[in-house]
């Protein structure tokens, strides 16, 4: 059987970082993580937010809300931004069992 399922929100800036490359852009919206979750069972969902921004408190509790087991911050800069990212959105860690990082050079 499948263990996780991915569900792709990260759409700011990501035209401009990956349009001279020939990768999928997902068309993945929030009501996604809901359809999805209500498709998958038992399995892992795995969520990937958008980079750190204004409205990430909203994007993180909506995903939780809609069911997200993993969440995954793209493109951060500096630990400053997880620290941020983490103590702005995580007050409850019990809410959320992973979360992944992906890290800008």
């Amino acid at each position: 059987g499948v263990d996780r399922v991915f569900v792709d929100l990260e759409s700011l800036g990501k035209q401009e970082r990956q349009s001279h490359l020939d990768t999928w852009i997902s068309t993945h919206s929030p009501s996604d993580i809901s359809l999805v979750r209500q498709a998958i069972g038992s399995a892992h969902l795995l969520v990937r937010l958008n980079p750190l921004n204004s409205r990430s408190a909203q994007e993180v509790e909506d995903a939780i809300d809609r069911g997200a087991d993993c969440l995954m911050l793209p493109m951060f800069r500096e630990l400053s931004d997880v620290k941020a990212f983490v103590m702005k959105n995580f007050n409850d860690m019990d809410k959320i069992e992973e979360l992944f990082l992906t890290y800008k050079i």
